[in-house]
């Protein structure tokens, strides 16, 4: 089984230019993944993906106000799940500090909605606080 986190956004970037500016600003490698619209590559041991997502909204989810996103993912026994949520928060942070990205949306394996922003990420230590509150353990577990 594996765990998921997506942080979905809008960019003034094309894809491209998006996949370089978000190599920059997290000092990562993302390259294609075989789909013309993703990214891969591994960041901090885990599978980050960059993509143009082409999702419906579901229920609370407002996937398809969003053209890009961009997501981690461990697998079963990964000691790397105890900074999965961490390490998403930090790079949409970081995104939302270097790229000028406001709005976006935080989701759990596609079907749990975890934060909704409205402008940047004011206090990120104090916001993963609440998040991690928030998630209850046994997701992760």
């Amino acid at each position: 089984m594996s765990i998921t986190f997506e942080y979905s956004f809008n960019a003034p970037l094309d894809l491209p230019e998006l996949v370089a500016a978000v190599n920059r600003a997290l000092g990562c490698s993302l390259a294609p993944s075989g789909d013309d619209d993703a990214f891969r590559c591994e960041f901090f041991g885990m599978s980050l993906l960059l993509e143009r997502h082409h999702y419906d909204n579901d229920r609370d989810l407002n996937f398809a106000d969003y053209e890009f996103q961009l997501s981690n993912k461990t697998w079963d026994g990964s000691a790397l799940r105890q900074i999965q949520l961490e390490v998403l928060v930090l790079a949409a942070f970081a995104l939302q500090e270097t790229l000028g990205i406001g709005d976006g949306m935080l989701s759990y394996d596609m079907q749990r909605l975890l934060a909704r922003y409205s402008g940047k990420i004011s206090d990120p230590a104090g916001h993963i606080a609440d998040l991690q509150r928030r998630l209850d353990k046994t997701d992760l577990d």
